[in-house]
């Protein structure tokens, strides 16, 4: 057993030890007494065939697990998939057992639970959160490392027992597991996983975005996404984005009244930084006005610093939320999360120094970072009007079309070389094309077909689909095709509302192993644009120009 004091005597000392081959992290803290068992495997680590499978994973063992006495809970996150208890020493320790015992035995699942369980996951995340989002995180990385939770349980229904046993077997064992409590376990007690030695982590894809964007994005309201390398104290930045938050705050909605909330949230990316995002709930009467205060407030925060105001009260809110009890336990969570993935995490005390010490323009000097390639994203079902398309190409953010050309060529480039000749003379020239159905909405636009792409092509605007950029292709219940790109776009097509195309002609070209289907019950609601995006994009004047 070792012992180290991370908070310089003002608090009770942190002890780490071991439980059999698993480590374990506690302190002594008051309330409930609460112990986590927490493996280094979530989103991030996933492909996008399996991504959003930890969660899946977590519902299977809580199943095994069965009835618990205590107060207690499961959660699959970003970096990680964890279960916890709360209660006496004893019935902890057999919490943590049970658990235990439960992923050891995945081997062992079967087809009839399989289906038991992925219906408890569709009932948590809605038939809505089977499809690939287009969102800020996807954009910036493409469907890789923290970018493929755009594409969390859209293989929902498809996924099979194998690859359940094939990630337990790899991401959930002793190696890759670490136990915090806020107080001790039984003396002697022992945690029962299977064997696994250190998990080796692949590299996170660079940053795709070189400057300032603004993008349709599936979800509701308006975002402002950016990131900060690691040449800034981790604690300083989380501090700045704290003070741009409540500046956001202040102005969005004490001073306006066009949001009810302003959230932010992010993370470590790898060894190079940080990625912190802003999301506002503006109806969408107001969407604009947010866009255009939005960036005001940034380009503030950029030039002049924080207001000493709000430097002072976000300071003042950082120590007392620091201070409180429930931040101890938090950190020894995330402490044991850090260590699992090769990270240190900055204690209480370490970022209790960097708030009391903030100046105005270290905070500043973050927020220029943050807009260095800064994403201003608004729903897909707004239709940006000329003041905020004015204050965006006044901040120098460049639109973000859906499957933009890997050769950087403009969209009016991209048309005259593909259709060379226009829509019309590419359809005489025997290019098999697809024309749209008047009664299924979809007059106007065709389908063509070429060996190494699709292109869906309509009056004022060309969307190119390279097939080898296709890493999923989900077919919907009501027959909709969702074809998902590498980079993290998103086109949905319904082969009914074309003259004689049908799914295998569309899927042709597309790798067979990234077909799948969604299945479940065609359902006759109308189709919601919360999660998915709607059609809009791709009819807009804001897409590439044939």
């Amino acid at each position: 057993m070792t012992m180290s004091d991370t908070n310089d005597g003002d608090r009770p000392l942190v002890v780490t030890d071991r439980l059999g081959t698993v480590p374990h992290t506690w302190t002594e803290v008051p309330g409930d007494a609460t112990s986590t068992l927490a493996f280094g495997v979530g989103y991030r680590d996933l492909t996008p065939r399996t991504a959003g499978l930890t969660h899946l994973v977590e519902h299977l063992v809580m199943h095994r697990v069965g009835p618990v006495a205590l107060r207690h809970n499961a959660e699959s996150g970003t970096s990680h998939t964890s279960f916890y208890a709360s209660g006496n020493a004893a019935a902890r320790a057999d919490f943590l057992e049970r658990v235990a015992a439960a992923v050891s035995g995945l081997d062992d699942v079967g087809a009839d639970e399989l289906e038991v369980v992925r219906g408890a996951v569709l009932a948590e995340v809605g038939r809505d959160g089977l499809h690939v989002a287009r969102d800020p995180l996807g954009l910036r990385y493409g469907l890789a490392g923290l970018g493929v939770q755009a594409a969390n349980h859209a293989r929902l229904m498809d996924w099979t027992a194998d690859e359940v046993v094939t990630l337990s077997r790899e991401r959930f064992h002793a190696g890759n597991a670490h136990v915090s409590s806020t107080s001790a376990l039984p003396t002697g007690f022992q945690l029962h996983l299977p064997a696994g030695g250190r998990v080796t982590r692949v590299a996170h894809p660079a940053d795709a975005l070189t400057g300032r964007t603004w993008s349709a994005l599936s979800g509701p309201g308006v975002t402002f996404a950016g990131t900060v390398p690691h040449v800034r104290e981790e604690s300083v930045v989380a501090f700045a984005v704290r003070v741009v938050g409540y500046a956001l705050h202040e102005t969005l909605r004490s001073r306006l009244g066009h949001v009810y909330s302003v959230d932010e949230f992010g993370g470590v990316v790898d060894d190079d930084g940080t990625h912190w995002a802003f999301t506002l709930d503006p109806p969408d009467t107001a969407v604009d006005s947010v866009v255009v205060h939005g960036i005001g407030v940034l380009q503030e925060l950029a030039t002049a610093g924080p207001r000493p105001e709000h430097l002072e009260h976000a300071r003042a809110t950082a120590e007392h939320d620091l201070s409180a009890t429930s931040s101890l336990a938090s950190w020894l969570d995330w402490a044991a999360v850090g260590s699992l993935r090769g990270r240190d995490v900055p204690t209480i005390d370490q970022e209790l120094r960097a708030v009391r010490s903030a100046t105005a323009d270290d905070v500043r000097s973050v927020v220029v970072e943050l807009l260095r390639t800064m994403l201003v994203g608004t729903s897909f079902d707004h239709e940006i009007g000329p003041e905020a398309e004015a204050a965006l190409s006044g901040f120098g953010a460049v639109p973000r079309p859906p499957f933009p050309d890997p050769l950087g060529r403009e969209p009016d480039e991209v048309a005259q070389a593909l259709l060379p000749r226009g829509m019309r003379a590419a359809m005489r020239s025997g290019m098999t094309s697809y024309h749209g159905r008047r009664s299924r909405d979809a007059s106007g636009q065709v389908v063509f077909m070429r060996p190494e792409c699709l292109i869906l092509a309509e009056p004022g605007m060309v969307t190119v689909v390279p097939y080898d950029e296709v890493v999923l292709a989900g077919i919907d219940a009501d027959g909709e095709v969702e074809l998902a790109g590498a980079r993290g776009d998103v086109l949905w097509l319904d082969p009914a509302d074309f003259k004689g195309l049908t799914h295998d002609q569309l899927l042709a070209h597309v790798p067979a192993d990234v077909i799948y289907r969604k299945d479940g019950p065609a359902t006759a609601e109308p189709r919601s644009t919360t999660a998915r995006g709607s059609r809009r994009w791709r009819t807009s004047s804001r897409g590439s120009s044939a």
